[in-house]
């Protein structure tokens, strides 16, 4: 009898959390999201050094999702790979700049916009889960 509570004990704390290749999967979906951000924003700022533009950007968004080290699952990983990342880089840089100026935003001298109303693909939201 005792032998079956400690292995009922031990199944119930090992699925409490993510497994390691779960978290490993998060962590290389968070990371290819923040690829996909900075590329494009590299792509579509003007810029003497793009590659700057490119780690500015990364490390930004990569800050405002907790880091991608934080990772420890994907809501809907099919959606997220399949919808949300062709999302980004599909994204026409003429259509960001329609979408900021529709919203009557202009980017900051680091090419950065903070509102809060601007919104992101339905694919992309809420789908990196941050421990913690």
């Amino acid at each position: 009898m005792l032998s079956r509570l400690i292995v009922l004990v031990a199944l119930l704390v090992g699925s409490c959390g993510p497994s390691d290749e779960e978290r490993a999967a998060a962590q290389a979906m968070c990371e290819a999201f923040v690829d996909a951000y900075a590329s494009k924003a590299a792509e579509c700022l003007t810029s003497d050094t793009p590659e700057a533009l490119y780690d500015d950007n990364a490390a930004a968004i990569e800050d405002a999702i907790g880091g991608c080290e934080q990772a420890v699952d994907i809501r809907d990983p099919a959606s997220f790979e399949g919808e949300c990342l062709p999302y980004f880089a599909a994204l026409a840089c003429d259509d960001i700049d329609q979408s900021l100026d529709d919203a009557d935003l202009e980017p900051d001298d680091d090419g950065f916009v903070d509102d809060s109303s601007l919104t992101v693909h339905p694919s992309c939201a809420n789908q990196i889960v941050i421990e913690g």
